[in-house]
């Protein structure tokens, strides 16, 4: 006698049931698998996969797994798509916020003769290399020079502005001994002791 499988029992995520709510001054549509913000002629768009459906309910935003034959799954394949209702959920409430106001990070140049320097390509970092680094900025991230040793950059999309900020500190790592490199503001470097006589 075959065992027969058990059922799946995967709680769905908390984000996910409590939905993303909707403020009245923001518009919502959808368009080939694509939800889409818009405020103040802004407009913010995030893919979803075609097994999440994305409906609008009361003035938030429900994503559940569209309806498939789940014996052509794995277990694993399961888990994985009903975590991922989470994640979306957690970017799809990120881009509503970041509709309403912008995400910034700001970025500090630690060392001597460190300075950052606007670009028609990007940004242009002088870190003591025997060349400038340039370091190009896609659409949607706008750059602010705060002074030659500190600049801002800011995007309604959190995701693209976190893969920005991510490339550009790996270009100088902050070192542990004198503490030189690119950081984020307010960020904690654990320093580490030199060799004494």
């Amino acid at each position: 006698m075959e065992k027969l499988k058990k059922e799946l029992k995967v709680k769905i995520p908390r984000i996910a049931a409590n939905g993303v709510k909707i403020p009245k001054n923001v518009e919502y549509r959808q368009d080939s698998g694509e939800v889409i913000f818009s405020f103040s002629g802004q407009e913010i768009r995030r893919f979803v996969p075609d097994y999440i459906i994305a409906k609008c309910l009361e003035e938030k935003i429900f994503l559940t797994l569209a309806p498939i034959n789940t014996s052509v799954l794995t277990r694993k394949e399961q888990r994985t798509r009903i975590s991922e209702l989470g994640t979306y959920s957690s970017l799809l409430k990120s881009d509503v916020n970041g509709i309403l106001e912008p995400f910034t990070k700001v970025l500090e140049l630690v060392g001597v003769g460190y300075k950052a320097e606007p670009h028609k390509d990007g940004i242009k970092l002088s870190l003591g290399y025997s060349h400038d680094v340039i370091c190009p900025l896609p659409s949607g991230v706008s750059l602010t020079i705060e002074k030659p040793t500190a600049f801002k950059l800011s995007s309604r999309d959190r995701v693209l502005l976190g893969h920005v900020v991510s490339s550009i500190l790996k270009v100088r790592q902050v070192e542990p001994y004198k503490g030189k490199g690119i950081r984020i503001q307010g960020q904690y470097v654990r320093m580490k002791q030199g060799k004494t006589k």
